[in-house]
């Protein structure tokens, strides 16, 4: 499986950009679950939940994520983040290889994601969130 999914990660598939996700849009969808890949030590410093706007935040570092796909929605969005897309990008191809159909590389690292969690558009989360049917 691997081998095919590497064969089809060509020009054309990266072209069309349907490899990545912006954090407004993958926080708008809100069913998604966002999966941090940084290292234990990134982690301490920056700490990620998205709790407060309904989504589900798992850290599990890039050198586990072959041990460790068990915990992974198979019928959900998953939107892979690290600081610099570089591990993601590896992770992102990893879970395809496993049959991960919904998997996207959250775009713009750290920037793009703070900016989608300043107090306004943080608003606008909760507030598209309190909207929805419970």
């Amino acid at each position: 499986m691997f081998e095919t999914v590497m064969r089809n990660l060509d020009f054309g598939h990266f072209a069309s950009g349907s490899h990545k996700i912006s954090f407004a849009e993958f926080l708008g969808r809100g069913d998604g679950l966002l999966l941090d890949v940084r290292a234990p030590e990134e982690c301490d410093t920056l700490v990620l939940s998205l709790e407060s706007i309904g989504m589900e935040a798992l850290s599990i570092p890039i050198d586990q994520i072959s041990g460790r796909t068990g915990e992974l929605p198979r019928d959900r969005p998953i939107g892979v983040f690290c600081p610099t897309v570089v591990r993601s990008s590896i992770v992102y191809a990893y879970l395809l290889s496993e049959g991960f159909e919904q998997v996207r590389i959250l775009d713009g690292g750290y920037p793009a994601l703070v900016g989608e969690l300043l107090p306004g558009k943080l608003g606008k989360h909760r507030e598209r969130l309190a909207s929805q049917p419970a």
